[in-house]
């Protein structure tokens, strides 16, 4: 197998070949390996059968307790299962991350043994090691972010896999100040007088800091605006008239929102509760439920993280776990199997709350005069059916809490060089034709031609993009 993998046969060498190859692999500068490996010749040029075992010993335990450094396997990626999987020389069988990571439970179970004996103290040793690794490369700013992940989960940051540069570098000068005291000298004069300070909350922050992290708020949202423009296909001139919701918009955008935590692919979750939350209608028919209404779980702890969201205080994120798993004991969740740790569409989880919420508006566990989130996105509609061949007519009113708007076909005619909300509006409202459909007062078989209507707007319009239709993309 070794010489099926050189290109050509002439490049092949017994190690060591003569004493001009030993002088030669003696000169390169050559990993803890390869000198495991010469050294473990006799002098009469013999294979120690033994000796190298040892070696490879000790490199699986060095390893495993770096494996052992992470506190969570579960913050472990892709790459990193498959770089820790062959340095273990573990096959693995599946190719997902959660059976990569299975492969290494019982390797990394062996490293944290081996980290947590006497009381910890090795496991705190390995991670002062590894900070003045970390610290020798510099100015944590000019460090990568995949970098810094990487220090700060053998650290013991929580989420650092999901944290930001600004966030880590915080936290590992946390530990540099908790573990590290004295070790490193400050490179900076002492001042002779305070730095000047900034107070939020109960927390504390420089000028300088506050600065630095403005202005890399700044760069992110030029980022943003930058990569909207090259994304957007429209190229309808932007309406400058003022805008009747703009004090309204004015007054949303002076209270900053926290942000949610991903628990593991629940996007889906955290993307609508901040849909919620940013709309002013639906954030006041949840905030005026009355804090005693405990009949509904999902609505108490949905109006509770909205008051966790909105506190002003120096959190940036917060974790939604209770809110989470409340919304995926109901009934509605469990049919689908969400809260599953797969990945779930933001639409289908929308529908899912709404029909929990209506199920207990028809049961009587809440009223229709204190909760009002449905009635806010409520579309009454009116279905007209008429039969060509009999000239009966039907109408049936219906009721929806969106609009799903599908994307055209490339077989569709009469598509227009750029698309917009009005068009897919209008093709979902375009009558429908149907050449075999029996009338149900005559039994006549034959053209029937179905209108949809809208009744009345709806106080605010949820409008869900699909890219799938008829099981295509």
């Amino acid at each position: 197998m070794g010489i099926s993998r050189v290109k050509h046969l002439h490049d092949i060498r017994v190690l060591p070949y003569g004493d001009e190859d030993v002088d030669y692999l003696a000169s390169l500068q050559f990993d803890d390996l390869l000198k495991a490996w010469l050294q473990n010749y006799t002098k009469k040029g013999r294979w120690k059968y033994d000796g190298f075992k040892n070696f490879e010993r000790h490199m699986l335990q060095k390893t495993k307790i770096d494996l052992g450094l992470v506190d969570d396997l579960q913050m472990l990626t892709i790459q990193e299962c498959k770089a820790y999987l062959s340095k273990l020389d573990i096959i693995a069988t599946g190719t997902k991350v959660a059976g990569l990571r299975s492969a290494l439970s019982e390797s990394y179970s062996q490293g944290r043994d081996l980290l947590k004996a006497g009381n910890g103290m090795l496991l705190l040793q390995q991670r002062i090691l590894l900070y003045k690794k970390l610290k020798k490369q510099g100015d944590y700013k000019k460090i990568s972010l995949s970098c810094l992940r990487h220090y700060g989960k053998r650290l013991g940051i929580s989420y650092c896999h999901k944290m930001g540069k600004y966030a880590i570098i915080s936290a590992l000068k946390k530990f540099e100040a908790t573990h590290c005291a004295g070790m490193f000298p400050s490179k900076k004069p002492h001042a002779t007088y305070a730095e000047p300070v900034v107070e939020i909350g109960d927390v504390a922050i420089s000028l300088d800091k506050l600065k630095d992290i403005r202005t890399d708020h700044v760069e992110h949202m030029a980022k943003r605006v930058r990569k909207r423009r090259r994304l957007n296909v429209s190229r309808t001139p932007v309406n400058m008239e003022p805008n009747i919701c703009d004090n309204q918009q004015q007054r949303c955008l002076t209270q900053r929102y926290k942000g949610l935590v991903n628990l593991g692919n629940t996007c889906y979750f955290n993307s609508v509760i901040q849909c919620l939350l940013h709309c002013p209608l639906t954030k006041t028919a949840i905030e005026n439920v009355s804090p005693h209404t405990h009949s509904n779980k999902v609505l108490h702890e949905l109006r509770i993280l909205f008051m966790m969201m909105m506190n002003n205080d120096a959190l940036m994120y917060l974790s939604p776990s209770q809110c989470f798993n409340a919304v995926m004991r109901t009934a509605e969740c469990k049919s689908v199997h969400m809260g599953d740790g797969r990945q779930h569409d933001a639409h289908a989880f929308f529908v899912k709350l709404m029909e929990h919420f209506e199920k207990d508006l028809k049961d009587n566990k809440l009223t229709a005069d204190t909760f009002k989130l449905l009635a806010i996105l409520n579309i009454p509609l009116r279905s007209t059916t008429t039969y060509q061949q009999c000239t009966h007519s039907y109408e049936k009113n219906e009721y929806l809490w969106q609009f799903s708007l599908y994307f055209p076909n490339a077989s569709d005619e009469d598509i227009p060089d750029t698309l917009d909300i009005s068009y897919l509006l209008k093709k979902y409202h375009q009558r429908e034709i149907i050449h075999q459909a029996s009338c149900p007062q005559c039994g006549v078989v034959g053209l029937t031609v179905k209108n949809l209507n809208i009744i009345n707007a709806p106080q605010v319009l949820v409008i869900h993009l699909s890219r799938f239709h008829g099981g295509t993309k």
